[in-house]
């Protein structure tokens, strides 16, 4: 995305909304933090909610963002999961660490079309 002419990666971490209110955080990947690999995680990392319905439509539900500079410290702070479905490490980041203010901030600020 673009904003005031300069361009910024938006990353969109999704869970279904049932989970995200079951258990109150979002998986990340694992191995960027422990290969350090911080230039692949997004400037801004926006969470979202998903229903999925019946006719095969879906309802997202936009929950709040967060910068990669304090992005990063969450991350490095928070423990390793392992996936039993998908047999790979997660780091799980709780909710309260994104902003629903800065992310409507954010959209608001982005470069128009």
């Amino acid at each position: 995305m673009w904003f005031e002419g300069i361009r910024k990666t938006v990353g969109l971490r999704s869970r279904e909304i049932s989970e995200l209110e079951r258990w109150k955080e979002v998986p990340y990947p694992d191995d960027r933090v422990r290969t350090e690999e911080y230039n692949r995680i997004e400037d801004y990392m926006i969470i979202a909610g998903i229903v999925f319905e019946e006719d095969g439509s879906a309802k997202v539900r936009l929950y709040g963002a967060i910068e990669k500079e304090r992005f990063i410290p969450v991350l490095t702070e928070t423990y390793r999961k392992l996936s039993p479905n998908q047999q790979e490490y997660y780091r799980p980041v709780a909710l309260r660490h994104f902003n629903h203010d800065m992310m409507l901030h954010l959209l608001q600020k982005a470069d128009k079309a």
